[in-house]
């Protein structure tokens, strides 16, 4: 049975760093960064469990067989390709150098889209539009709006489960200069009347539920590539949902054990042993409260 699925993409990436290093070649995309973000949690068997469609050429058609999820492949002429640049503050440029492939709502088949609990989503307004009525009204849906939407994220943003931008993007859509996340979470949750969950790198995650805001720290690790660690994130904090039975707060370690792992490395995670093992350390280190529920669900947590 499909439980975690995503509809993002698969890229092969090149990547320019601000020192002048260049990496070419590397698999990634929102959606294949989300799913390992997934699978850290799911050992086998339980990585069945993951859905994934895989739009490629045929010389990247078994790159993802190592998973071991449950994986649909579509053959293109092409494979999409993308260039990532980042400056000397962090910032990644991203631009396209095959188009986009998207993963379609009739790509899955009939009983996923009725099993799947939490769907992680990237994509435009627009698109978000077509994907949410071809899905089970009963699914959870974490959405991640690409980074060019505008404010008009906020027409459609109340009919999803979980509303996660970076900090970047959501000063973008309030068109604000301010730099207070907590008061963007906030006025962002005021407008949408949903779970939002603001993405913020090094500094963590804020987490806003009926005006109530929590931080959440980044896992402490050595970064190498932050290349799709917002979206590890995301595939993390979607387990979470499920795992906590809809802990916002809770579901955000997930996500920040999923993105170290993300970061570890260029490109996807190399080991996906112990996420178990981080949450209890990390959540033992921050949150006492929450590091009692943790021992006292183990079996529920894995």
């Amino acid at each position: 049975m499909i439980i975690y699925a995503s509809l993002g993409s698969f890229i092969v990436d090149d990547i320019h760093y601000a020192d002048g290093h260049k990496v070419h070649g590397i698999i990634g995309g929102a959606g294949v960064y989300a799913i390992y973000g997934m699978r850290v949690w799911l050992p086998p068997p339980d990585s069945q469990q993951i859905g994934y469609v895989l739009h490629c050429d045929p010389t990247y058609a078994t790159l993802l067989d190592t998973l071991n999820i449950s994986l649909i492949k579509h053959t293109h002429p092409y494979t999409p390709r993308g260039l990532n640049v980042f400056d000397t503050e962090g910032h990644r440029t991203f631009t396209y150098l095959q188009p986009i492939i998207h993963t379609q709502p009739s790509d899955l088949p009939h009983e996923w889209t009725q099993s799947i609990q939490i769907l992680h989503l990237i994509c435009s307004p627009d698109r978000l539009r077509q994907i949410l009525p071809q899905m089970n009204p009963a699914t959870s849906v974490l959405w991640e709006p690409v980074p060019w939407s505008t404010e008009d994220v906020f027409d459609v943003a109340h009919l999803v489960t979980i509303f996660s931008p970076n900090h970047e993007e959501a000063a973008k859509y309030l068109n604000t200069q301010s730099t207070d996340i907590e008061w963007m979470a906030k006025e962002i949750y005021r407008r949408i009347q949903t779970v939002v969950v603001i993405r913020a790198g090094s500094q963590g995650s804020c987490v806003c539920v009926k005006n109530k805001v929590t931080w959440v720290p980044a896992y402490p690790t050595h970064p190498v590539d932050v290349t799709g660690a917002g979206n590890a994130y995301c595939g993390g904090y979607a387990v979470g949902w499920v795992k906590t039975k809809g802990d916002p707060v809770l579901s955000a370690y997930y996500g920040s054990v999923s993105a170290s792992y993300a970061i570890e490395q260029v490109g996807p995670p190399l080991h996906l042993e112990g996420a178990y093992d981080r949450l209890k350390f990390f959540i033992s280190q921050t949150d006492l409260e929450r590091s009692h529920w943790i021992e006292n669900n183990s079996n529920k947590c894995i």
